[in-house]
């Protein structure tokens, strides 16, 4: 920790600075986590920050799959850019995409909403019918929670709880050398969206997209079922997170950027604005498409069972110490991570 230059000094020593949180940042708060609490007890199966939902054992051939995430207004949506029913459909999609990543199936939730006591009837109901729609979508459905009041802006906390078989547990952990990068879907078109409406550009697909994310949480039963060996959702970035399945899974990597998908429309989204569609996918967040791994003769098979939904092989699983690469036009650069930083200065 750095000393604070306007430290007043007392008796010749600079007098050390208060420790913030911003000092350590997300990532090593959660690290902090293992030094805080007591040990995890064990039936506890994959706890603190290993993967996108805890896991806990049983009942039977099941293993059960536990998520938090929230939706806070001014961080993650504004009121002007939404509709209560889709900020409830909203909140549900970021939980559900955690169940997803594991191979999971999603089973009930509980919902503490923190809202002003101003707020219109009709947010707190389209709230609920939205969060209720987007949960039982996918077999889900909302059993209780809390209410409270806050000051000035609303936030959605979801928990979520789900199940999956021991064999089809999918977790970021188990990617091997050789493995292929593979990423469902379209990568980035929900950070062109956010770019948009910040923009306040007319509204079109990729606001949608940003708004109303889809869960895969079928294409994440299908890819458990068709044995990938590991799995992330992309929440922060393929290079982000693709480095955090890496780190789980003892590995390093290489994406090929010609292969990284990207659409007609972000692609004139990223000219209208003057952005890179290629820095949306790699360090834009909140994609909620899956990044997994799998071998080589796998990959057919994979494509089929996900029908209609793109699977895009970007790059390949390399030895640990072997760095994290990204190849451009032929050279070799490093992977650099840059998604959303919770706690930055």
């Amino acid at each position: 920790m750095q000393r604070s230059s306007s430290a007043p000094l007392r008796r010749g020593r600079a007098r050390s600075a208060v420790a913030t949180l911003a000092d350590l940042g997300e990532m090593r708060l959660i690290e902090r986590l293992g030094s805080l609490l007591p040990r995890e007890p064990g039936w506890v199966v994959a706890g603190r920050g290993e993967d996108d939902t805890a896991v806990l054992e049983g009942p039977g051939r099941h293993l059960t799959l536990l998520t938090c995430d929230v939706q806070e207004e001014g961080r993650h949506f504004e009121r002007s850019w939404i509709d209560p029913r889709t900020l409830g459909r909203r909140a549900a999609a970021v939980n559900l995409s955690d169940i997803a990543a594991m191979g999971g199936e999603p089973r009930v939730a509980l919902a503490s909403l923190m809202l002003p006591a101003d707020l219109e009837l009709r947010w707190f109901d389209g709230i609920l019918r939205g969060l209720g729609e987007g949960l039982a979508a996918y077999g889900a459905a909302l059993v209780g929670g809390n209410l409270s009041q806050t000051a000035q802006r609303l936030a959605i906390d979801i928990t979520l709880l789900g199940r999956v078989t021991r064999r089809r547990l999918t977790r970021r952990r188990g990617a091997r050398p050789g493995d292929r990068i593979l990423v469902t879907g379209w990568p980035g078109e929900s950070a062109a969206g956010l770019a948009l409406l910040q923009a306040r550009a007319p509204r079109g697909k990729l606001q949608r997209r940003h708004l109303e994310p889809e869960p895969r949480v079928r294409a994440g039963q299908a890819l458990a079922a068709g044995g990938v060996t590991a799995m992330i959702d992309i929440s922060d970035g393929i290079a982000t997170d693709l480095s955090h399945l890496c780190d789980a899974s003892g590995v390093d990597a290489e994406v090929d950027l010609s292969d990284v998908p990207v659409s007609g429309v972000m692609r004139r989204a990223a000219t209208r604005l003057g952005a890179e569609a290629h820095a949306w996918i790699l360090n834009g967040g909140e994609a909620y498409e899956l990044l997994c791994t799998a071998p080589p003769r796998r990959v057919a098979r994979l494509r089929r069972a996900l029908g209609d939904l793109p699977l895009t092989d970007i790059g390949v699983v390399l030895p640990a110490r072997s760095g994290r690469w990204l190849l451009h036009d032929a050279d070799r650069h490093p992977l650099r991570t840059g998604g959303y930083e919770h706690f930055a200065r």
